[in-house]
């Protein structure tokens, strides 16, 4: 079973039997206690991650047009892309069946956006004691990168602020260390996606393609890769922080 969510109402999370049955269509069947309203689903749906419903697994919004409803079953609703609604003209169409590669081609797809998504969406960083949270767009790459720069080579506080947070004056430290988990957080997610990609690539099964998500634990040839790369990029961190560490002493000595 899927986990869905329709743009129209998406804190609402439908549980179905979700199948691409033709380039253009989707087949959804719902269970029999839990339809949408025809405004939700034709709204645009997407899959979630089960465990993790932020998470989108597959992005079919553009799907809002009515393919197809039975009359002997309402808990089935096919949708479709291209406003093309099905006509009966007895001849019996196989469903589509989605080439290995064009699989392959869709999971890398939805997993270099949720690897995206993940980056931009930023840490939560403690505060004086309490969670504050930072995204990590482009544009706050480069502001905290700058906010960074000028803290480690000068120790002052600077002003900034949290996402829907007034600018307010984080001391140096705060600075650095929100400076370092967003690298952190993009390292291991850009890290990650590069060898869950390979992995996927590597494969020739299409169902175990298709039930793989974000977060799959790693086989051991590629999480030894992955985790390689994150202890070299901790030990730089580290030997900057270090670095940093053995200037503010000598200047404190001097």
């Amino acid at each position: 079973m899927s986990k869905l969510i329709f743009m129209n109402n998406p804190e609402k999370i439908y549980t179905c039997n979700f199948s691409q049955i033709g380039k253009n269509q989707i087949r959804l069947i719902f269970d029999s206690e839990d339809i949408p309203s025809k405004k939700v689903y034709l709204s645009g749906c997407c899959l979630v991650n089960e465990w993790n419903p932020e998470l989108i697994q597959a992005n079919r919004e553009d799907y809002k047009y009515l393919y197809r409803k039975y009359d002997n079953d309402s808990n089935i609703i096919e949708l479709c892309n291209n406003n093309m609604p099905y006509i009966d003209n007895g001849i019996n169409i196989a469903e589509y069946t989605p080439t290995l590669e064009e699989i392959k081609k869709t999971k890398i797809s939805e997993f270099s956006r949720i690897c995206n998504q993940m980056i931009t969406n930023g840490v939560d960083i403690d505060i004086d004691g309490n969670p504050e949270h930072f995204s990590y767009t482009d544009e706050d790459q480069r502001n905290i990168k700058e906010l960074f720069d000028i803290a480690l080579q000068t120790n002052n506080s600077m002003y900034y602020h949290s996402n829907n947070g007034w600018c307010k004056l984080y001391s140096a430290e705060q600075i650095i260390n929100l400076y370092i988990s967003e690298v952190t957080n993009k390292i291991h997610h850009t890290t990650y996606f590069n060898q869950i990609k390979m992995y996927v690539e590597s494969l020739d099964d299409k169902d175990i393609i298709f039930n793989i998500t974000y977060g799959t634990e790693l086989p051991r040839e590629y999480s030894e890769t992955y985790n390689n790369a994150m202890l070299k990029a901790i030990e730089s961190l580290d030997l900057l922080l270090q670095n940093r560490q053995q200037i503010l002493s000598s200047s404190k000595e001097g």
